[in-house]
C-alpha cells in the first residue's frame, strides 16, 4: 500500500478532465464574444488566476471554481 500511495503523491492531483477542458475553452469563446478580448489575454488570465503554467494542469477539483472565474469575469463585463 505503501508504494501506491506514493505513486499517487508523485502523480499529484489529479488535472482538468477532457470534458471539462472543452467546456473551459467554451468558456473562453463565450468572454471572447462577449468582451472581445483576445483568447490568448484570457487563457493567460486564467492561468494566472489559478497559478498555472498551462490550463490543462488545473486541478480537476477546482472545476466549479473555474467556472465561478469565468461567470465573474462575465458579470464585470456586463457592469
Amino acid at each position: 500500500m505503501g508504494l501506491v500511495s506514493e505513486m499517487l503523491e508523485r502523480l499529484g492531483p489529479e488535472t482538468l478532465s477532457s470534458a471539462h477542458q472543452r467546456q473551459l475553452q467554451a468558456f473562453v469563446k463565450q468572454l471572447h464574444d462577449a468582451t472581445g478580448k483576445p483568447y490568448p489575454t484570457i487563457y493567460d488570465d486564467l492561468k494566472l488566476a489559478f497559478q498555472v503554467a498551462r490550463y490543462q494542469d488545473i486541478s480537476e477539483a477546482e472545476c466549479d471554481k473555474v467556472a465561478n472565474w469565468f461567470r465573474a469575469q462575465l458579470q464585470n463585463k456586463r457592469r
